[in-house]
């Protein structure tokens, strides 16, 4: 999920004042088992962990799809921080 609000919207040409949510979904793919993990460190200790799994379970007919985010922002001003 992206949101974009105030001046950063206005900035970016991408909304209005108000700003504007954007959002999708991570769908499951029927056709092929995969995965992705990624690790990201940041200055004062920010961090950021994502896991995309695929699995198919029945060819062409179903499968399983996780997405996962751990995500933790340190900034200058303590005891500022955020965390999704």
């Amino acid at each position: 999920m992206e949101i974009n609000r105030g001046p950063n919207s206005l900035l970016f040409g991408i909304g209005k004042g108000g700003g504007v949510i954007n959002n999708s979904v991570n769908l499951a793919s029927t056709s092929a088992d995969f995965g992705d993990f990624s690790i990201r460190f940041g200055e004062r200790g920010s961090h950021r962990e994502t896991l995309d799994y695929n699995k198919v379970l029945v060819e062409d007919r179903l499968a399983l799809r996780v997405s996962l985010l751990n995500e933790k922002i340190e900034y200058q001003q303590r005891p500022s921080y955020e965390e999704d």
